[in-house]
């Protein structure tokens, strides 16, 4: 017997098992709000990144940065922070700090364009999209969704979205790298700075790139651009001296026993947070 529906589409995970519709403005509605909120997690935070506000037309990838949706959900940094880590660590989301691009992997495939018109639209929200290496990484994710509909939208997505600019060469992102959350939230102990002066920190970094992993050593210092750097990740410094040779000694002091390695960015982001902290804490002894 001939099949009836020649051009229809193959059974997959999308289109078989069952979904819900959520609205965006579910966020802004008074009585929603009027419940009581969503307490810090990683599962909290993977549904407001799925159905929050911030999205757009296109699935699970747009642009927001970390402290405005803290502020929305009523989150602390830290407690944001921790719950991104873990869906960052279990592959769920993808998020450039510099950008400020969260991209949900799965969300394309699980939301596949229902046409080509839908592609379409998909295009002037696509080139607003600031350029990294996160963005190119999801575009060839939604092209892939695009050709599994059919060919004909993987053609109007190759017509509507050009193939974006490849960044050159940035540093990792000290999140997106993470291996868990505890590296990255980790408290710095609480060390009395000496004012002693900083001396006999040898000049020669350990082996390898600059963009691999390490372990702390004496003679390492953030690289030019810190501070504006640490302030576009949400710390507050001070930009004329973001910090004192004794702070350095002792954050590289308190590392350098530990079997912990990280990339240059997150090694800065620590020493931005530890900084911070011990801005706080003397703010608040005053």
């Amino acid at each position: 017997m001939a099949n009836s529906m020649p051009n229809a589409k193959p059974k997959t995970k999308a289109n078989t098992e069952p979904y819900r519709k959520v609205k965006i403005t579910m966020w802004d509605d008074p009585k929603f709000r009027a419940l009581s909120s969503l307490p810090p997690s990683g599962q909290s935070l993977f549904i407001y990144l799925l159905t929050g506000p911030f999205t757009g037309i296109i699935p699970g990838l747009f642009k927001a940065g970390r402290a405005a949706m803290a502020e929305e959900l009523g989150w602390d940094g830290d407690a944001f922070d921790l719950a991104l880590a873990e869906a960052i660590t279990l592959g769920l989301v993808k998020f450039d700090p510099k950008a400020r691009i969260f991209w949900l992997p799965n969300a394309a495939k699980h939301n596949p364009p229902g046409s080509i018109n839908v592609v379409k639209s998909w295009g002037r929200a696509f080139e607003l999209l600031p350029d990294c290496d996160l963005k190119l990484e999801a575009w060839e994710s939604l092209k892939s969704a695009c050709y599994g509909v059919s060919e004909a939208i993987g053609l109007a997505f190759d017509k509507a979205i050009p193939l974006p600019k490849a960044m050159p060469s940035p540093l990792p992102s000290g999140i997106q790298k993470a291996v868990s959350s505890k590296q990255i939230l980790k408290q710095e102990r609480d060390h009395i700075a000496r004012d002693e002066p900083v001396d006999n920190f040898p000049d020669d970094p350990p082996s390898g790139e600059a963009t691999d992993k390490f372990r702390m050593h004496r003679g390492w210092t953030p690289l030019p651009g810190f501070c504006d750097r640490a302030v576009d990740w949400g710390y507050k410094l001070d930009r004329l001296t973001p910090y004192s040779p004794p702070q350095l000694r002792q954050f590289c002091d308190y590392w350098i026993p530990e079997d912990t390695q990280r990339f240059q960015e997150q090694w800065e982001m620590a020493f931005a947070k530890s900084l911070e902290h011990q801005a706080i804490k003397k703010f608040n002894e005053t």
